[in-house]
C-alpha cells in the first residue's frame, strides 16, 4: 500500500523538477536571444532609417510614404521578433532561416498572429497589443495590432495589385504603427533581455548608460570585439 506522504512527497518533487525544466529552457532561450540580438547588433538600423524617410516623404507622397512603413512593420514583425525567437530555441542562423522562411510561406497575410505565440510560447511575453500614451494629447491608446495591420494589409494589397493611391491619413497611420512596433514592441522585447538600443545599435542596457567620452568608448569597444568574433573586423 502507498503511503500517503511518500506519494504526497513524490507529486510534488515530479511538479518541481518539472517547473525547473521549465524554467532552464526558458533560461537558454532568453541567453541564445540575447546572444543573436548582441551578435546582429544593427538590426534595427535600416528600419529606423526606412522611417525617417517615410515621414520625410509624408507630405508629397503619401503612397510611397505608406508602402514604405508597411515595409517596416513587415522587417520589424519577421526580421526583429520572429526570426531571432526562431533563433534562440534552435540555435543555428541556417535552421532558423530556413524555418522562418517555410513558416512565412505558409502564411497568408500578414505575419503578426506568428511573432504573438512564438514570444508568448517561447519568452512569455505578451505582445499582442500596444498600449501608448500620445505625448501631445496625453490620450491613452490601446493598437490591437493584428486587426490593424489586417486593414492596412488589405490597402497594400490595392497599391501593389490595383496602382491605387492611398491617403495622407492612412500612410499616418501606418507610419505611426511601424514606429510602435519599434518602439513599443521591438524595445520591449530588447528590455526583457537587459538589452537597448543606443545609437541605433543593440548594446546590454548598462553600457548604454555610460555617460561621456568613456561610456562612447565603451560602447564603440564592445561592438569592434563583436565584429571581430564574427570575422568582420575591418
Amino acid at each position: 500500500m502507498v503511503n500517503d506522504e511518500d506519494y504526497l512527497y513524490d507529486a510534488a518533487y515530479s511538479e518541481l523538477e518539472d517547473r525547473i525544466g521549465d524554467e532552464v529552457i526558458k533560461e537558454n532561450r532568453l541567453n541564445s536571444l540575447q546572444r543573436y540580438y548582441l551578435l546582429n547588433y544593427e538590426i534595427a538600423k535600416s528600419p529606423n532609417l526606412l522611417l525617417d524617410e517615410a515621414n520625410t516623404i509624408l507630405h508629397d507622397s503619401p503612397t510611397a510614404a505608406f508602402v514604405i512603413a508597411y515595409a517596416v512593420c513587415e522587417v520589424v514583425t519577421r526580421g526583429l521578433i520572429i526570426k531571432p525567437l526562431i533563433y534562440g530555441s534552435v540555435l543555428d542562423h541556417i535552421i532558423s532561416d530556413v524555418i522562418t522562411e517555410k513558416a512565412m510561406a505558409s502564411i497568408r497575410g500578414h505575419a503578426w498572429p506568428l511573432a504573438t505565440t512564438l514570444a508568448e510560447k517561447l519568452i512569455k511575453t505578451d505582445i499582442s497589443k500596444i498600449e501608448h500614451t500620445c505625448d501631445m494629447a496625453r490620450d491613452h491608446l490601446i493598437i490591437q495590432i493584428s486587426e490593424t495591420l489586417d486593414r492596412l494589409s488589405k490597402l497594400r494589397n490595392r497599391i501593389v495589385h490595383r496602382a491605387e493611391f492611398v491617403t495622407e491619413e492612412d500612410a499616418n497611420e501606418c507610419i505611426f504603427l511601424a514606429h510602435r512596433l519599434m518602439e513599443d514592441i521591438f524595445l520591449k522585447i530588447l528590455d526583457s533581455l537587459e538589452l537597448a538600443l543606443c545609437d541605433g545599435k543593440i548594446i546590454y542596457r548598462s553600457m548604454s548608460q555610460f555617460d561621456g567620452e568613456w561610456g562612447v568608448k565603451a560602447r564603440v569597444d564592445h561592438w569592434a570585439e563583436i565584429d571581430a568574433s564574427r570575422g568582420l573586423l575591418k
